[in-house]
């Protein structure tokens, strides 16, 4: 997590970067960033929460499959 920040009064960004070693045979890396979406109800009670990511899924599911 690198920046949580309310931008609207029923909303709140969070930015993320995802890094890490896959538990498969192969030990794929994987590397990405993103960010969150919270939107608030009346009572600042999360009631949807979408991830949105720097680059398409494929592109991160490429990750998976090579060494290193």
């Amino acid at each position: 997590m690198h920046n949580v920040q309310q931008t609207e009064e029923n909303i709140i960004l969070a930015n993320w970067t995802v890094r890490g070693i896959l538990r498969v045979p192969w030990q794929a890396r994987i590397f990405f960033n993103g960010y969150s979406t919270y939107k608030l109800n009346q009572d600042g009670l999360i009631y949807e929460h979408i991830d949105t990511w720097d680059r398409k899924p494929t592109e991160i599911l490429k990750q998976f499959f090579h060494k290193g």
